[in-house]
């Protein structure tokens, strides 16, 4: 008994002593929680912040991944120059970006489906150039002098691929004002057959009854618009006036104006 009295007499008379040490205990073990809770914080955001600068040097790597390749294109294109392509392109692809091919272009000897490599020169010669190199009648000597006169032009057909040389394609032209609407197609036989008309070699050309091959010997008439006249025709019916012929893609007023007086129905 006298010790319980003796206990209830010190806290009693340290009441608030005991109050004061109580409340200290209380606010620092609030405040060690608290601490604890930052830290833990802290270390789960720089995590957070390293994954996201991890993440984010990955997407750059992959951007590096990416090649381009720089080619000059010359000759008959509207705006030569050098460009800079991804990797994977094409020889028609680089083309298109320097504006398609002139009117007076020709594309017969070219490889439009080459895929780019990085310092490639691609020349686009005229038709004049095109029609010197098919009255040769060393065709192969005459091809090799177009393609490797002065600037070695890395699009040719007989530098694209050695084993070609004395078999180059008959006709791969595309003579269209640009080459970014045209679809490349392989180099299939021709829907009508080649068979020459019974009139003769001085008399007009039957737009109706031509074969592609005899309507490439008209003016500003290459194999992709030539062919465009035989699909018109055997989709649509033949042509009722010369005038008609103004409704194939690709063929406008100035056009018919050098056809007009070589061509009939």
């Amino acid at each position: 008994m006298d010790k319980l009295n003796t206990v209830k007499i010190f806290l009693l008379e340290n009441k608030r002593k005991l109050i004061v040490i109580s409340s200290l205990l209380l606010v620092m073990l609030t405040m060690t929680i608290l601490f604890l809770n930052k830290n833990s914080y802290k270390t789960e955001s720089v995590v957070y912040q390293n994954l996201l600068k991890e993440s984010g040097s990955s997407s750059k790597e992959t951007k590096t991944e990416i090649e381009h390749y720089y080619v000059d294109v010359k000759g008959e294109v509207m705006v030569p120059g050098v460009y800079s392509l991804d990797k994977g392109k094409r020889v028609v692809d680089a083309i298109n970006l320097a504006g398609g091919i002139k009117e007076s272009g020709d594309t017969s000897l070219l490889n439009l489906s080459m895929e780019l490599r990085d310092g490639m020169v691609i020349i686009v010669y005229s038709q004049d150039e095109i029609k010197a190199y098919n009255l040769n009648p060393v065709k192969n000597t005459k091809e090799e002098t177009i393609c490797n006169d002065k600037v070695k032009n890395d699009a040719c057909f007989v530098n694209s691929n050695k084993d070609i040389i004395t078999n180059i394609p008959d006709k791969t032209v595309i003579k269209d004002e640009t080459l970014k609407d045209t679809n490349i197609k392989s180099d299939n036989k021709d829907q009508t057959s080649d068979t020459t008309s019974n009139s003769n070699v001085s008399s007009k050309i039957n737009i109706n009854t031509a074969s592609v091959k005899e309507l490439t010997a008209l003016p500003r008439i290459g194999d992709a618009k030539a062919k465009a006249i035989v699909d018109y025709r055997t989709k649509n019916g033949n042509f009722q006036t010369i005038e008609d012929i103004k409704k194939v893609s690709g063929i406008g007023d100035a056009t018919f104006e050098q056809l007009k007086d070589q061509i009939t129905v």
